[in-house]
């Protein structure tokens, strides 16, 4: 025994010296050899292994055990074509070589530090500078001077302030590594890397990758990464190649996203709480696109989007994508501008998103107050690198009541009621939306038709609109338009105001729109079929032709608008008294019809101003109707008042004519015809109206009982609008310009031979 422990020693012995005559042997020569001698061998391996020029300063070897060898100034040359001249420049490498592995024919450098590297990853001439010529699964070795070579192997590695930039066709981007650690401790093992990394100028996080090769370096390799910062956690596992294709599964939760804008402020992530990410993404088509998504869970219990979309914030949220291509089903709660709704539905992925795509889009949104509303869209979004391209779609929108919707759609909005509007819609990323087989119902009313709206700078409004039913009164008031003109009247002053007209609103979109009405309710009265042309082009407004169906014949009319200026033409052979007593402000029903024909024009910028121009021939006649009492004495009050006749302020009278007949030149109305024929009083006569000084002068000869006899007995009605008075001091009628050839006694009244039959 104890000789065989001899020999063992003895064998051990000679082994342990003869590894210690190699090792004093190496050393020797490590600490003899000056490495500049083979910057030249070294510059031949990495041309063959890559394809490329290595640049290197001077080269320093530390006299030790454990030698370490510096290079400071270190480039490798990028492709032709490239933006600069080196893919890599390196400020100084240190590499720590291992004595006991040159034994075995191995460069092995057991700590390798590199400091301020900058790494530019481009295409140059369309092919990818990182992928080189002579790539192989293993590093090239190192040729010696007497022809053996080497295997050169890291095992450790350090990067201090480095920089590295991607500048790929989709676009740039560029991370700063604030230190680096880099390790493989095992023969095609894996690799594992620690980091804190800088995105641009931002705060740093911290990021740890660990690859597995699957076959040679350009092979994939199996990659797992793990991203933490904040109270944001990620996970992406899957492959991932040298060449830039990727296919991971991306796992992960973040109690407040928006933290992450410390590290990438330029995403302006928004205030999003609790959410939760399972994704699987690929790689595009080219490198730096943007990744194509699989299947994919996002949920979030909260998100304010108002840096996003003013208004808008989300609550619970669930969003699902099947597979790559597929539709994402949405379902989300939520508020904008104070309105909760609901949104479901789903909308398509596109399998690139940096191409154009068109995806299918099919999505409910319905609001949660009183009086429920929504909106359905059911079409198609076309997107360019998911920028909005274009919707083709049909559109269903509901609601009870549309101001429920103002805060939503905005104040503007009318009070419709009992609201159905569908049809298709064609909106562009830009220039004109159209509107197609258009249908809404309200209660006001019915609507169909096609239209269009051009957003540029100046919106052109066009469509083609007809309507079956319609409650003009009620949507009148619906957008807020009120006619009645009840309002509280001025007790002194001028009647006619001095407000300002809305000259700049014509100055608004271009309008071009023809209407057919088959029933419009109108105060009062029905209209049947009823058609208009309106337009409006830089500042000038055109409604012509508008007729309406009247008894025996067609209202006809044109009206014309302009910065200042106004013109009427109206053809009317028989509109309903009662519609024109409301405007006169004529107490009491009133029957029948009175016909009107007009040709009127007027400047001005105001209501006074228009009237106190307005110039043209005007007539209004009138035949078999029935007023009330109450609005004869209204009409009639200076006469009556004159000649003592006492009308009973309860009942109707019969209207036999009516008629005056005139015309305007300069704000003046003269008429040679004034005529009227009731039961109680009839008079003709004539006079005029200055609407500029707002007074009365006219001349009239009612028909009176006097000494028991019908006598036509002149009446002077003047004075202003606000105190007109009759009398029948004859004297003051030379005053007005008229000659009188005395009373004109007789039996019964020729008032209605001047009104046309």
């Amino acid at each position: 025994m104890n000789r065989g422990f001899k020999i063992v020693a003895r064998v051990a012995g000679w082994v342990f010296a003869v590894v210690g005559v190699a090792v004093v042997a190496v050393t020797a020569a490590v600490l003899l050899v000056d490495p500049n001698d083979y910057k030249g061998r070294l510059v031949e391996a990495v041309q063959d292994a890559t394809g490329r020029t290595l640049t290197l300063g001077d080269l320093q070897l530390t006299r030790s055990l454990w030698p370490t060898l510096t290079a400071s100034d270190v480039s490798l040359s990028n492709l032709p074509g490239g933006s600069r001249p080196q893919m890599v420049h390196v400020e100084r490498i240190e590499g720590q070589l291992s004595l006991l592995a040159l034994l075995r024919r191995q460069i092995d450098v057991t700590t390798l530090t590199l400091i301020g590297p900058n790494i530019l990853f481009e295409q140059a001439n369309g092919a990818p500078n990182w992928v080189f010529a002579s790539a192989a699964p293993a590093p090239a070795p190192v040729v010696t001077e007497t022809g053996r070579r080497f295997e050169l192997r890291v095992r450790a590695a350090h990067v201090w302030d480095g920089m590295v930039t991607w500048k790929l066709p989709a676009r740039t981007k560029v991370v700063g590594i604030q230190k680096l650690d880099f390790a493989r401790t095992m023969e095609n093992g894996p690799i594992e890397a620690m980091s804190t990394l800088v995105y641009g100028d931002n705060k740093p996080f911290e990021l740890d990758v660990t690859a597995q090769p699957t076959g040679g370096v350009m092979a994939p390799w199996q990659t797992q990464v793990r991203f933490a910062a904040f109270d944001a956690q990620a996970t992406a596992r899957g492959t991932l190649a040298i060449a830039g294709a990727y296919d991971l599964q991306v796992d992960g939760t973040a109690g407040s996203l928006e933290k992450l804008n410390a590290l990438l402020p330029e995403m302006k992530l928004p205030v999003i709480k609790q959410a939760t990410l399972s994704a699987r993404i690929g790689n595009g088509a080219r490198p730096g696109d943007l990744p194509v998504l699989g299947a994919t869970t996002l949920k979030f219990v909260s998100a304010d989007l108002r840096n996003w979309v003013p208004g808008m914030v989300l609550g619970s949220t669930s969003i699902m994508v099947p597979k790559v291509g597929g539709t994402a089903s949405v379902d989300s709660v939520g508020q904008y501008a104070g309105t909760g709704f609901r949104l479901t539905g789903g909308v398509g992925v596109p399998a690139h998103p940096d191409g154009k795509a068109s995806v299918p889009v099919d999505v409910t949104v319905t609001t949660t107050k009183k009086g429920d509303g929504s909106l359905a869209l059911k079409g198609t979004v076309a997107l360019d690198t998911l920028q909005f391209a274009g919707l083709e779609a049909a559109a269903t929108v509901t609601t009870e009541a549309l101001a429920e919707l103002r805060p939503v759609l905005g104040a503007g909005l009318p009070a419709l009621t009992g609201v159905r509007l569908e049809g298709q819609v064609s909106i562009p990323p830009a220039g004109t939306v159209r509107l197609r087989k258009v249908k809404l119902e309200t209660e006001q009313g019915d609507l169909a038709g096609d239209g269009s709206v051009d957003l540029d700078a100046t919106p052109v409004i066009t469509g083609q609109w007809r309507s079956g039913r319609l409650d003009l009164d009620a949507m009148l008031d619906a957008f807020g338009v009120d006619l009645s003109g009840s309002g509280p009247a001025a007790s002194t002053g001028p009647v006619i105001p001095n407000t300002r007209l809305p000259w700049t609103a014509l100055r608004g979109p271009t309008i071009d729109v023809t209407s057919a009405i088959g029933a419009m309710d109108f105060q009062g009265e029905v209209w049947r079929d009823v058609k208009a042309t309106v337009s409006l082009k830089g500042g000038r407004l055109q409604a012509s032709p508008v007729s309406v169906a009247m008894p025996g014949a067609r209202m006809q009319a044109s009206v014309t608008l302009e910065n200042g200026s106004a013109s009427v033409a109206l053809t009317a052979p028989a509109i309903p008294w009662a519609l024109v007593a409301r405007y006169a402000g004529v107490p009491g029903p009133v029957k029948g019809t009175v016909a009107v024909s007009a040709q009127m024009r007027a400047t001005g910028q105001t209501m006074r101003e228009m009237a106190s121009t307005l110039t043209g021939p005007f007539s209004m006649t009138a035949r078999n109707g029935q007023l009330s009492n109450r609005a004869l004495i209204g009409l009639t009050q200076p006469a009556l008042e004159a000649l003592g006749i006492a009308v009973p302020a309860q009942g109707e009278t019969r209207l036999a004519c009516f008629g005056l007949i005139g015309a305007f030149a300069g704000g003046v109305g003269t008429f040679k015809t004034i005529a009227l024929e009731t039961d109680y009083l009839s008079l003709d006569g004539a006079g005029q109206v200055d609407l500029g000084r707002e007074t009365v002068a006219l001349k009239v000869q009612p028909m009176a009982q006097v000494a028991g006899s019908a006598v036509s007995v002149p009446v002077v009605v003047q004075g202003p609008f606000r105190n007109v008075s009759g009398a029948l001091a004859a004297d003051g009628l030379d005053k007005l310009g008229f000659f009188i050839d005395g009373l004109f006694g007789g039996d019964r009244s020729t008032a209605c031979q001047a009104v046309p039959r």
